[in-house]
């Protein structure tokens, strides 16, 4: 009896076990069975994850690129500017520098222009000045020759003046020696009377002496202007 209460209680015993062990069985199947399906879970949404990450990456990637070829781009465009500026800077001073060698050209040819200009007006002061120095000299020279002219006339209407005076006088000397004879061979002339006859021709001849004097100082005088 006692065996087979044993018995009994070990096949109860056993049951029970063959029953927990099935229901752990299913518990454990159930539990793989979700363990399986989250971790299929867990794997899709790692998947997912990786998948947004690899997009991220790539998006990252392409938006990194873009920058640096922004970038390139930016500094091409900078480096065309700096260029273009550098060629208009070039172009702008090799502007100035023919602006200022035209300004330089136009200087020097006006300077030269002047130059000329001063140097032909200086020339033509000078004939200016030899001209009126010539016209003063030939001025002079007429005023000299028609002051020495005047001279020469009045030194040669001189020598007629005392030319005809000493006409005169040698005719009035001869006519008073002709009445003094004349009164003298009559018995005219008391003694008195004919000193003062004589006295009055040695006047005249006095004076013809002094006519004839005067004459050749007044030739002399004409010889020397001649």
């Amino acid at each position: 009896m006692k065996t087979k209460f044993i018995t009994l209680l070990a096949l109860i015993s056993t049951s029970i076990t063959i029953a927990q062990e099935q229901e752990n069985a299913t518990s454990t199947k159930e539990n793989t069975v979700l363990t399986a399906e989250m971790i299929k879970r867990n794997d899709s949404i790692k998947a997912v994850k990786i998948a947004q990450l690899e997009v991220e990456k790539k998006q990252a990637l392409q938006e990194k690129e873009e920058a640096l070829k922004a970038k390139e781009r930016a500094e091409k465009e900078k480096e065309k500017a700096l260029k273009q500026e550098e060629k208009e800077r070039k172009e702008i001073e090799k502007q100035k520098k023919e602006e200022e060698k035209d300004r330089k050209a136009a200087l020097k040819n006006a300077e030269k222009e002047r130059k000329a200009a001063d140097k032909e007006r200086k020339a033509a002061e000078k004939e200016r000045k030899a001209a009126e120095k010539a016209r003063k000299k030939a001025e002079k020279e007429q005023k000299k020759a028609e002051k020495l002219q005047s001279k020469i006339e009045k030194a040669d209407d001189k020598v007629e003046k005392v030319h005809d005076k000493i006409d005169k006088k040698t005719k009035d000397l001869a006519e008073t020696k002709s009445k003094m004879e004349k009164l003298d061979r009559k018995g005219k002339l008391s003694p008195n009377d004919k000193a003062k006859w004589l006295d009055k021709i040695a006047k005249k001849e006095q004076q013809l002496n002094d006519l004839n004097a005067d004459l050749n100082k007044a030739q002399r005088n004409l010889e020397r202007l001649k």
